[in-house]
């Protein structure tokens, strides 16, 4: 079997939204398991790619795996960053712990980081995972907003 996948996912390993997030890669997004190359990271990627002085070891190894990735496969022209409400990854970083909204604020900035460091024919999009319920039993998905060159 030769490969040809369309995209890089970032997404979180955080347990509570892993069946959302194949479904929603699935079913909104429209990837096949065999159309991406998953990359689960704490924060998503999101908040690596958004505060580098405060984790450049982890910023520069999740950008040489995403690059790594789209020179392997050149069929990849999609980079998709998922973030999601009530990150625990958030608490761990010096300064950002208590700020409500921190996540989705961070996709833009995260996405302007990456353009920075990659091709610039690469679709980068990102999207927002946030409950809908006070039982946090149902996830609703906000497209942040999608760069191309």
């Amino acid at each position: 079997m030769d490969p040809h996948p369309l995209a890089v996912v970032t997404a979180c390993g955080d347990p509570r939204f892993q069946r959302p997030f194949k479904y929603f890669t699935r079913e909104e997004l429209g990837l096949q398991r065999r159309d991406f190359v998953p990359i689960k990271i704490a924060g998503g990627g999101s908040a690596i790619l958004a505060h580098p002085q405060q984790l450049k070891d982890e910023f520069v190894s999740l950008v040489r795996q995403i690059r790594f990735y789209i020179s392997h496969f050149g069929s990849i022209r999609r980079v998709i960053l998922i973030g999601h409400e009530d990150c625990g990854f958030y608490r761990g970083i010096s300064g950002l712990e208590g700020l409500a909204d921190k996540e989705r604020e961070d996709l833009p900035v995260a996405m302007n980081m990456l353009r920075q460091s990659i091709d610039l024919h690469i679709v980068i999009e990102a999207y927002y995972a946030k409950f809908v319920d006070l039982e946090k039993t149902q996830i609703t998905f906000q497209e942040v907003y999608s760069q191309s060159m």
